[in-house]
């Protein structure tokens, strides 16, 4: 059993978002590409995704940036749909924003369209939910 590498992980993880809130975005994708190494089965990886991709995104390459946040939807997709979403609503608009750019930067209008639809969807179902509070 090995616990070292998801501990090195979980403290990297944190170094990561440090860097990427403070704009250090090369700084952050080298982090989080260690995290996502060390830690390849962790059940919230599609947030190490999620903070990668936008980082390649703040630094303009669009192709990764493409790659990483791809792999953050599909999950963060899946976890809503099957209404075991154990994240929060915030962390998963920041993906759709961030994933509906990347889409629109590298001419994937029609994929672009439809991650706006979800977005709109997640909105109206949010502003519901509230009424209901």
């Amino acid at each position: 059993m090995i616990i070292f590498p998801k501990i090195r992980a979980s403290y990297l993880y944190g170094q990561a978002l440090m860097q990427f809130h403070q704009k250090r975005y090369n700084e952050s994708a080298r982090l989080l590409e260690k995290v996502c190494r060390l830690d390849k089965k962790n059940k919230q990886r599609e947030l190490f995704f999620m903070y990668l991709g936008r980082s390649y995104l703040a630094l303009g390459r669009n192709d990764e940036a493409l790659n990483w946040l791809s792999n953050a939807y599909e999950i963060f997709k899946g976890k809503f749909q099957s209404s075991n979403i154990d994240l929060e609503i915030k962390e998963y608009m920041e993906l759709l924003c961030a994933f509906r750019d990347v889409l629109e930067k590298v001419g994937h209008e029609d994929r672009a369209n439809e991650v706006d639809n979800d977005i709109k969807r997640l909105e109206e179902e949010s502003r519901n939910f509230k009424k209901q509070m």
